[in-house]
């Protein structure tokens, strides 16, 4: 297993055993097994490194999830900073209704 997957399974178990709960995919909006799951977005899929909903949701509002994106910048030649295109890959994501 490569170090950056490594590293989002355990951000991802880390956030689960603090009460965060796995996105359960609709085939519509998210799909895909939940360590792998890709969110549709503005014109295409993203993958999401993690993605989970937090313990409590904010009454009468929509449904509140956490999209973490992780880097192994220990790839990337002269840099240690995320990236404008890193932002829209992020920003980028269709909000569920």
């Amino acid at each position: 297993m490569k170090s950056g997957k490594a590293f989002e399974l355990l951000v991802r178990y880390i956030l689960i055993n603090i009460g965060f709960e796995e996105v359960v995919s609709d085939n519509i909006y998210v799909y895909g097994k939940p360590t792998c799951q890709k969110i549709n977005g503005l014109g295409e899929a993203h993958d999401a490194d993690v993605l989970l909903e937090p313990p409590v949701q904010t009454p009468f509002f929509a449904t509140t999830r956490l999209l973490i994106e992780c880097k192994d910048y220990s790839k990337r030649k002269n840099s240690n900073k995320v990236g404008l295109g890193d932002i829209r890959g992020g920003t980028g994501v269709k909000e569920r209704h």
